[in-house]
């Protein structure tokens, strides 16, 4: 506490954690003003990570409109301006400008200094009640431009018929993200919702232009609200107008496609795949859920899916969010998260978030991590997914919201990051925040902001849409940054580096037109820096040759070996001098 009274620093319980992944004892040590931390590391295997006490945000921004909203919907934007830096898109559904709920969307734009304070970039549906902003996300790159282009979700959208749903997308370029939308599609059906979920499907066919990915949870088609998806392919023109993709369950109020998200490529073949929740789905258990991963090929997605998971418990919900959590253990697969916000284990809708690991076949039957909240009605996993890397280890983290969660305040939910490891999600969070506001619903959306500040560290965005500052539910975003200790606000982290990496800087990261690496070398000798795919295959070699001692830096524009464009995906950056070898997994997002 400061001499006024005021909090100076606030911190969670303490957390330190071996390469493993595996929890090390340690304590907190106070001596009048100052504070040590005691690491008993016998037995434990470097580099350590001690746990990122501080969880003040580096950036906030609010609606400043009662019940906007504000954060229902949050993620990176990729880099829409070229710039070098991530930017990020907010959703603020319940948006009042003209017409009631006609909601509005802003992108925020990064820099060296992090996020700008004002939007570059706002939309509005200028139609009440079309609930613009429900869902928001990356497009990828949908034109191969170079410049990362974004969708928006309005499910409750009407043309011809009412809440049919519409999904939007906007290019960007050098001067931003267009006024107008440069493609639409409709549901074509009352009350389908079509835009409940969007986001960028990867590149499903290989050609080297990102897809996107379509959600109608309400949609009919023999079965009533039994949902549907649609993937849209990318091309030099923009996204076709017709989908390429139609995926439906066949049960009544399963409503498939609650979530849809790019699964990354699961099973290292090139192609990316797809995820569909459908947390309505019953089998021998009503409202257990279920979610789907479908496979990616030269003609697109597979008719059938590759892989489907249950909850098997009564009114679990389970795919209510979903997507790929990156490469979580290193292996060159994409791992999928799946939450089930309202499954039950001791706690009544406690909630649990499940990843499962990728391999050569695909997905693997058993989630290979399992977590949950404890808390009774705190929805644990009513979103998450990939937190990208952020704290520079090589392993992808994993995000996931509770936004019931109650500690001091009722409902003002939390936000939890779990690190990836040799051996896949630690079993601990590494870092965690609240909003401390009743109501808040903090952690109702979040995930990877990419890399706002381009320091090499991915950042996180979390929302909030019932947070109340001055107009009651505006709403708030909050983004914190990754740091070498990992997930941190201004104040930083403490951790053990690792003395052998060479490698210092790579940003951004994901990233959709360069990526900029910088690698210190200990003395002269000879180096080979090349980029592998997540088969393994060599697609690019970025330097070669003997070099002096000293920083180094090299730039990459997602191309082979050939000058060819690279489809958007999961590669690694390898470096080799003299008897040394590492890598870096970089995301690169068309």
């Amino acid at each position: 506490m400061g001499e006024d009274g005021t909090c100076v620093l606030r911190y969670a319980e303490l957390h330190v954690i071996d390469a493993t992944g595996w929890e090390v004892p340690s304590f907190l040590s106070f001596d009048g003003d100052k504070v040590t931390i005691v690491v008993d590391d016998r037995g434990a295997l470097y580099p350590l990570v001690v746990d990122p006490l501080v969880t003040s945000p580096s950036w906030t921004a609010e609606s400043n409109e009662s019940r906007g909203w504000f954060g229902c919907s949050v993620g990176t934007a990729g880099d829409v301006n070229g710039d070098g830096y991530s930017d990020v898109i907010v959703g603020a559904e319940g948006y009042d400008n003209g017409q009631n709920d006609e909601g509005r969307v802003f992108v925020f734009h990064g820099s060296a200094g992090g996020l700008a304070l004002n939007p570059a970039w706002t939309a509005e549906s200028n139609q009440a009640k079309a609930y613009f902003g429900h869902t928001v996300g990356t497009a990828g790159d949908v034109n191969g431009d170079g410049y990362s282009d974004v969708i928006v979700g309005a499910d409750g959208y009407t043309h011809y018929e009412t809440e049919e749903g519409a999904a939007f997308v906007y290019h960007g370029s050098a001067a931003g993200l267009a006024p107008s939308p440069d493609w639409t599609a409709e549901g074509n059906q009352a009350g389908a919702w079509f835009g409940c979920s969007v986001g960028t499907a990867g590149d499903v066919n290989g050609d080297g232009y990102s897809d996107v990915i379509v959600g109608s949870e309400g949609h009919d088609n023999g079965q009533t609200d039994e949902g549907r998806a649609y993937v849209y392919h990318g091309s030099a023109s923009g996204l076709a107008s017709g989908a390429a993709w139609i995926g439906e369950e066949d049960q009544a109020k399963s409503y498939y496609a609650t979530s849809v998200a790019t699964a990354g490529d699961v099973n290292g073949d090139g192609f990316s795949d797809v995820f569909v929740g459908a947390d309505g789905y019953t089998n021998d258990e009503t409202e257990e859920g279920r979610a789907f991963v479908y496979h990616g090929s030269a003609s697109g997605l597979g008719a059938n899916p590759a892989w489907t998971v249950e909850s098997n418990k009564e009114s679990a919900w389970l795919g209510c969010s979903g997507g790929t959590a990156g490469d979580v253990n290193g292996d060159g697969y994409s791992d999928v998260f799946v939450g089930a916000f309202g499954y039950s284990n001791g706690q009544t809708e406690e909630g649990r978030a499940f990843v499962y690991h990728g391999s050569a076949q695909g997905l693997e039957v058993n989630p290979g991590w399992v977590a949950e909240s404890n808390q009774a009605n705190s929805w644990f996993g009513s979103s998450g997914g990939a937190a990208g890397d952020v704290n520079g280890d090589g392993y992808s983290d994993v995000f996931v919201g509770a936004d019931g969660y109650s500690n001091g305040q009722t409902e003002e939910g939390a936000a939890f990051v779990y690190y990836g490891s040799v051996v896949g999600v630690v079993p601990n969070p590494a870092w965690m925040d609240e909003s401390n506001q009743a109501g808040a619903g903090f952690g109702c959306a979040g995930g990877t902001a990419g890399d706002v500040n381009g320091d090499g560290y991915a950042d996180v965005i979390v929302g909030a849409d019932g947070y109340a500052n001055g107009q009651n539910q505006e709403g708030r975003a909050f983004v914190y940054h990754g740091s070498a200790d990992g997930t941190t606000g201004t104040e930083g982290g403490i951790a053990v580096p690792d003395a052998q990496s060479l490698i210092s800087r790579v940003a951004p990261n994901p990233f959709g037109t360069t990526i900029q690496l910088t690698y210190t070398l200990p003395g002269r000798g000879h180096v080979r820096l090349a980029v592998f795919n997540a088969a393994g295959q060599e697609v690019a070699v970025l330097n070669v040759g003997d070099e002096e001692a000293g920083p180094h830096t090299v730039d990459w524009n997602g191309r082979g070996a050939r000058g060819t464009r690279l489809p958007s995906g999961v590669y690694f950056v390898q470096l080799r001098f003299k008897d040394h070898m590492e890598a870096r997994k970089i995301v690169l997002t068309r």
